[in-house]
């Protein structure tokens, strides 16, 4: 949606002039040349934000402001005078102004000001959002349990997932399309969270009753409304009580006005709830139920349907013969989609969600049914409490976590676990016995060469020794060299971000101490700046010595935080620094100012999203999903962009001649939504070269999808060389980075071609990785690999083989076998093929 700001004041020329400068930036303004006319303007349409004089005839600019906020309270507000007053200012700060300017002033100083108060309207208003979608999600988490706590209820929704599965897979529908299918009939009575239980617990209804009970396909689609991801799920959950004949409710469509996937759970919950038992009645069997259901076909239901299910002969009431193999491995995937939602909610910043997300999912987690599941739960819970200060209840989390994992000897969780219960007993300041803890995770994922979980290690472990009293000798200081050069090497800066603290007392303690100084000041070149963060707190620290080898590392660094920090140094009390700061930015000179670019994050893996700088640009930020989906397709393409009659013809080609002006709108909305964060950058963002739209190649623009690729390529090259040092930590790296399907969520025909190539590659990636460590005889790490593959992709036939064979090593031939047997039934339902010959081969092998 386009901002909208209001000028105030009653010198025309101000006006005219301030109006004319602002619509050259791309801003909608409309004029009022005093209060009583802004008043009554701001009472029939919206205001972003208010720009008023605060001397005006009749009604003065701080009166007329608080006017316009009785009726517009969101409003941001930048007062103007050319009058020094000693009242107005204070009573511009009561209002909650934004900003309090003198005239005369620049243009660009007004733009900062006007992009500052935007921002600030954006993030409250995604703070309104936020709020909004963390009371809907936790209500969706519970209506995702809620069956439980009703005995009749008890396994419906996934009886009926798995029957439209089913059915949907005699449809041939394709796996996206079957994916939303499946989420849509497990949470298909999602809208009974908003009615009371007993009600639900009762055999009759009273007429009130059944009325409320009917509402809940309209309940579930409100639940459901604030998340973009699933919005084609909640269509389909709000038609599930329509009827074939036009009979059904809420809407009373028809026959095909009915969304195909909608009829299908119709006539699969008629099933399951007629074979299940009920507080008004007793159970049916299978052949009653379809007599019931096919007395209502070409009435209640799709005739089609109906004959598909009586067909589908091999029917077992609450079994699990219906569902395919992929929703019937050991990870119950109510669970695992509740866990990617905690997971992206966290990498948000919104802990309280991701924490109470984590919370009901624990609930979810049947003791016994899932340990690895219930071990990730309990370190996401455990993290999100960190990360709100909470230490005392997240060691606690973390030592369950530890228990578990030694009871099933997983041992790489076991050692994970580990690092989270050290990082809250450092900051717990109880260290004893950490030093031995962190020493045995170490050897663990030594064992796994895994040099991220290393370098956590040994950074818990250096602000440990640091804690105690004991950073000082060869040792330490060979340990912290060799953590610095890693970290500078490989990248791993969220490991720093993620224990700002620590990170900021190891730092703080070697620069005191002159050490290393050369390789710390190497870690934070780095083009995106993810560690500024750190530098400002340590700008800030007292002692001399430590802020002016701060000032020494900032010299080298080209981005705008670090000039702002030099500037600042400049006023600093002490002539020593202020001295030295000067003579930097001297250096520096004006002409290699990064200006205010600032760096934008797309990540693709897990649900689509963009950063810039450290801001998270939210969906409602995205105004239309067309601008969004343009968006993610540019940047997917941001080495060769896209030609312009194809963008049109991509996006809108029911359009005709108007699909061209769609397009250019489009874009220019783009850029609206990224100035508040980008400047005029944002402007030079998105680039017409030769007919082709395209990112613009010299912007700091950061993707994983990128990164992911050029991780990948890396390794597969070194290790096709034989280069296993050089090539692991490549691997590791883009394993790092898949967080989730491409796109997770969203289904744009674009995207469906890298979707499948991004999976093909991550599927590569672990097999190398698998046959890696199978290679080197570590084949409990090996194992682990292939597990990841066939949660990925249970037909994946060289996994089996590779399954077998490190079971077979290790001298577990009874798992072995039961494996070979798993695999000849999934191939057999899902593929109707047989087990390959080296499968085939390394069973009979181990049956001997």
């Amino acid at each position: 949606m386009e901002e909208r700001i209001l000028i105030i004041d009653d010198d025309r020329l101000m006006r005219t002039s301030l109006k004319r400068e602002l619509e050259a930036h791309g801003f909608s303004v409309a004029v009022a040349d005093d209060g009583r006319m802004a008043i009554e303007m701001a009472g029939n349409e919206r205001f972003d934000l208010i720009i008023c004089d605060v001397r005006m005839p009749a009604i003065n600019g701080i009166d007329t402001i608080s006017a316009i906020k009785e009726v517009q309270p969101v409003a941001r507000s930048i007062m103007i005078t050319a009058y020094a007053s000693n009242d107005a200012p204070i009573s511009a700060l009561k209002l909650k102004v934004d900003d309090y300017l003198m005239k005369p002033f620049s243009i660009d100083e007004l733009l900062r000001s006007i992009r500052t108060a935007l921002l600030r309207a954006g993030q409250q208003q995604e703070r309104r959002s936020l709020t909004r979608s963390r009371r809907n999600f936790l209500k969706l988490v519970r209506g995702v349990l809620f069956e439980s706590r009703i005995s009749h209820l008890i396994g419906h929704s996934d009886h009926v997932a798995r029957l439209s599965l089913a059915m949907a897979g005699r449809l041939g529908f394709p796996p996206e399309r079957m994916q939303n299918l499946y989420l849509a009939a497990l949470l298909h009575n999602v809208g009974y969270v908003e009615l009371p239980p007993r009600m639900l617990e009762k055999g009759e209804f009273a007429e009130h009753d059944r009325e409320l009970v009917r509402n809940h396909p309209q309940l579930a689609r409100e639940l459901l409304r604030p998340f973009e991801e699933l919005k084609e799920i909640a269509t389909v959950i709000a038609c599930h009580h329509e009827r074939w004949d036009g009979s059904g409710y809420p809407r009373g469509l028809r026959e095909e006005q009915i969304p195909l996937e909608a009829r299908i759970i119709a006539v699969c919950e008629a099933f399951s709830s007629l074979v299940s038992e009920r507080p008004h009645r007793k159970r049916k069997s299978g052949a009653d139920a379809l007599r019931i259901i096919e007395k209502e076909q070409g009435k209640s239901f799709e005739p089609r349907l109906v004959k598909l299910l009586a067909s589908m002969t091999e029917l077992e009431v609450g079994g699990e013969s219906d569902m395919p193999m992929a929703f019937n491995e050991r990870d119950d995937h109510r669970a695992l989609t509740l866990l990617n939602l905690a997971r992206v909610y966290g990498d948000m910043g919104d802990y309280a969600v991701a924490e109470s997300a984590y919370a009901e999912l624990l609930a979810l987690i049947a003791q016994g049914e899932s340990q690895e599941l219930s071990i990730e739960a309990l370190m996401g819970r455990a993290s999100m409490l960190q990360r709100s200060g909470r230490h005392r209840e997240a060691l606690e989390l973390a030592c369950e976590a530890q228990r578990i994992a030694r009871e099933q000897s997983l041992e790489f969780l076991r050692a994970r676990a580990l690092l989270l219960a050290a990082y809250s007993r450092i900051r717990l300041s109880s260290l004893e016995g950490i030093e031995d803890d962190l020493q045995a995770a170490l050897e663990v994922f030594r064992i796994w060469e895994s040099s991220y979980h290393q370098s956590e290690a040994e950074l818990l472990l250096c602000s440990c020794l640091v804690s105690a009293g004991k950073a000082e000798g060869p040792e330490y200081l060979s340990l912290l060299r060799g953590l610095m050069e890693t970290m500078a090497r490989e990248r791993f800066y969220d490991i720093l971000t993620r224990h700002e603290e620590l990170s900021t007392m190891v730092i703080r303690h070697a620069l005191k101490g002159s050490l290393l100084v050369d390789e710390i000041g190497a870690l934070f070149k780095d083009s995106q700046g993810a560690l500024m963060a750190l530098l400002e707190s340590l700008a800030g620290e007292k002692e001399i010595t430590l802020k002016l080898k701060v000032i020494s590392i900032l010299k080298d660094l080209k981005d705008v935080r670090a000039r702002a920090l030099l500037v600042k140094a400049q006023a600093d009390s002490d002539r020593l620094v202020a001295d030295s700061a000067s003579r930097v930015l001297s250096s520096i000179g004006a002409a290699e100012s990064t200006g205010d670019i600032v760096p934008l994050q797309v990540f693709f893996f897990g649900k689509f999203r963009v950063m810039a700088g450290s801001t998270l640009i939210g969906d409602e930020a995205w105004t239309t999903r067309k601008a969004k989906s343009l968006f993610a397709y540019l940047a997917s393409r941001r080495s060769d962009g896209e030609r312009e009659d194809r963008l049109v013809d991509m996006f809108w080609c029911d359009f005709g001649e108007r699909g061209r002006h769609a397009l250019h709108n489009t874009i220019s909305l783009i850029r609206r939504i990224l100035a508040p964060m980008l400047g005029t950058a944002a402007k030079k963002l998105l680039v017409n070269q030769k007919g082709r739209y395209m990112l613009n190649r010299k912007m700091p623009v950061w993707t994983d999808l990128d990164e992911f690729e050029r991780h990948f390529s890396r390794g597969r090259y070194c290790f096709e060389r034989r280069e296993w040092e050089e090539g692991l930590p490549e691997l590791q790296k883009a394993e790092r980075l898949v967080t989730g399907e491409f796109m997770e969520g969203t289904y744009d025909e674009w995207s469906d071609d890298i979707r499948l190539l991004t999976r093909n590659s991550y599927l590569d990636l672990l097999s190398v990785l698998a046959r890696y460590f199978a290679g080197k005889n570590k084949h409990e790490v090996s194992i682990e690999y292939w597990k990841k593959i066939l949660a990925f992709d249970n037909c994946f036939e060289e996994a089996y083989g590779g399954l077998m064979e490190s079971f077979g090593a290790l001298g577990n031939k009874n798992e072995a076998v039961k494996l070979f047997h798993r695999c000849e039934a999934i191939l057999k339902k899902e593929l109707n093929l047989a087990p390959p010959p080296a499968v085939v081969e390394a069973y009979l092998k181990l049956s001997r």
